[in-house]
């Protein structure tokens, strides 16, 4: 935006801005994830002049963008592929489709789901209703996954490129298990709303385990239960994932941690304590 018409007081929080986006080239990493990219197309198309989108490696979380050019579909705005990225014709305007249906998030689902696996035999059932069967989000194939999550590991490799939110839940299992885990194929965690996987990393060693980032993941060497002191406490922060990855994998822990940032889902999950309640998690607010 910077490089296109808009001027920055700085370049971390808090900062003003003032300025109107051009149109033109927009040359972006595809590692980095679906946001940047899914936000520039629903903005481009206001803009008197055709622009694109260039991406110089491959897309990650590429459903997310289809989602979104899905959308601005059915409120009249034109996408088109290229073979590098995508072409925003200029001077399009939204109209309404008077009516929308949303479909419900396999990726908030499948951390129950996941959970439920880690649960292991004998420890209930975690029942997940109402995902579409058919829905582009690349989430719905955490079914595949469960296998691995469901063992009793104390090693393990996941590759989570088709569900890169739920890194962050198999680094918490990792952390309170004690195993070792290699988790590739999210370079994107690094630019969410925290660097995921810089966060994940704090975690693993406040519980006593090692860890490394990697080019695309983190890699995490377990070194036996959990050795942390009583009420250790354990900095979100303010990351929704990160809290409640750890409020589940909690769980598995033989004594209570402290987390921060307990207002963190409220973010993508207003009700996630209350269901976590309802499925038997205990936690005291301080």
């Amino acid at each position: 935006m910077a490089l296109r018409g808009v001027r920055f007081t700085g370049f971390s929080l808090p900062f003003s801005m003032q300025g109107r986006l051009e149109a033109g080239e927009y040359a972006l990493d595809g590692d980095e994830g679906s946001q940047f990219i899914s936000a520039l197309l629903m903005a481009l198309p206001l803009l008197p002049e055709s622009s694109t989108i260039v991406l110089n490696s491959p897309l990650v979380d590429s459903s997310f963008v289809d989602l979104t050019i899905e959308s601005l579909k059915s409120f009249g705005i034109k996408i088109e592929k290229t073979d590098r990225g995508y072409s925003i014709p200029g001077r399009q305007y939204y109209s309404s489709p008077v009516s929308v249906n949303t479909e419900n998030d396999w990726g908030l689902a499948s951390l129950w789901i996941a959970a439920g696996a880690a649960g292991g035999e004998g420890k209930g059932k975690v029942t997940v209703t109402d995902l579409p069967a058919m829905s582009p989000q690349l989430y719905r194939n955490v079914t595949r996954e469960l296998p691995l999550i469901a063992q009793d590991f104390t090693e393990l490799d996941f590759d989570a490129s088709e569900c890169p939110s739920l890194a962050t839940f198999y680094a918490a299992m990792a952390a309170v298990k004690g195993a070792t885990v290699r988790i590739s194929g999210v370079p994107q965690l690094k630019s969410k709303e925290t660097d995921r996987l810089k966060v994940m990393k704090g975690i693993c060693e406040a519980l006593g385990q090692s860890a490394e980032i990697t080019d695309d993941g983190i890699a995490i060497t377990g070194c036996g239960r959990p050795n942390y002191k009583e009420d250790t406490a354990v900095c979100c922060q303010g990351d929704a994932w990160v809290f409640m990855s750890m409020a589940l994998a909690a769980a598995k822990l033989d004594r209570p941690i402290l987390l921060d940032s307990e207002h963190a889902p409220e973010k993508i999950y207003r009700s996630f304590l209350e269901d976590y309640k309802t499925l038997g998690g205990s936690f005291e607010m301080l």
